[in-house]
């Protein structure tokens, strides 16, 4: 596993470089904690392998990795992910009921839901608003998520909303 606990850069087709703390490596799937902007260090990334161009470190990585371990940043794994098998991930993440964000194609539009259904070839995913409503239920081929984003800031913020709202009814 390449740099495993350490800070890389990775490459993904058709979207932007990121950055992020490597904390697991299997067969479909890389585990990042994201760094979204120099030394914050915001959620979990799962990138899906098939769309995995590159992983570097240099000098930036490093810097920024001297930074967050003088934070105390934790750079191990304390959640255990099936990431060899695509349906058992998802499954995970469904069971978990709580939001993600998915990118497919390129990373200026991301979908924010909860995952209803796991498939073998796809998923259901009921969609949320960027003001926490729910709109539809989508199917989405696995072959098409190229990220998918948990526990980000955002995604939080959103969940919080939900929660609140579900507890008034």
């Amino acid at each position: 596993m390449q740099y495993l606990q350490q800070v890389a850069t990775v490459k993904v087709r058709g979207q932007s470089e990121l950055q992020g703390i490597v904390l697991a490596s299997g067969a479909k799937w890389e585990l990042l904690r994201s760094i979204p902007v120099d030394y914050v260090v915001d959620g979990l990334v799962f990138v899906n392998q098939k769309y995995l161009l590159k992983k570097t470190r240099g000098e930036d990585e490093e810097f920024a990795e001297k930074i967050l371990r003088l934070k105390m940043v934790s750079f191990e794994n304390r959640q255990q992910f099936d990431l060899d098998s695509t349906p058992n991930l998802f499954t995970q993440l469904q069971q978990q009921e709580k939001l993600v964000q998915l990118t497919l194609h390129d990373d200026s539009v991301n979908f924010i839901g909860q995952i209803v259904q796991v498939n073998r070839q796809s998923f259901r995913c009921r969609l949320l608003g960027v003001k926490a409503e729910w709109l539809q239920e989508v199917n989405i081929k696995y072959a098409e998520v190229r990220t998918i984003g948990l526990a980000t800031d955002y995604v939080l913020s959103l969940q919080l909303v939900i929660d609140s709202e579900d507890s008034l009814t």
